[in-house]
């Protein structure tokens, strides 16, 4: 049982390159830009689209994981704040305020 936890953590500290997705990428493009303009059956030619997009989904999730790597190696304090800083005015109403606050009578809002 510990060899199977010490392996497990092995296996989820090793990262991939992203060449190996970009090139898994590649095959399944070319694979379905090939079904799209060799085949006339409309059910390959619809599996051979969503080879492509299939594609394309990898790429993206491929460097949307890398980019997020680089910018936590980088600097891990520059993700933007969860919510804007405290104001140091002295009313005790939370920021959000102004979007919920409803008039005390219709004639402020016209006048």
């Amino acid at each position: 049982m510990v060899g199977a936890v010490i392996m497990a953590k092995k296996r989820t500290d090793a990262l991939m390159p992203i060449s190996h997705y970009l090139f898994l990428s590649l095959a399944l493009f070319l694979i379905g830009c090939i079904g799209v303009t060799t085949r006339r059956n409309v059910i390959i030619v619809l599996m051979s689209i969503e080879l492509i997009l299939n594609a394309v989904n990898i790429n993206l999730v491929a460097f949307s994981r890398y980019f997020a790597m680089l910018r936590d190696k980088s600097s891990p304090s520059s993700s933007l704040p969860t919510r804007p800083p405290k104001q140091s005015s002295a009313s005790a109403s939370s920021w959000p305020s102004f979007a919920i606050a409803k008039p005390s009578s219709p004639t402020k809002w016209i006048s």
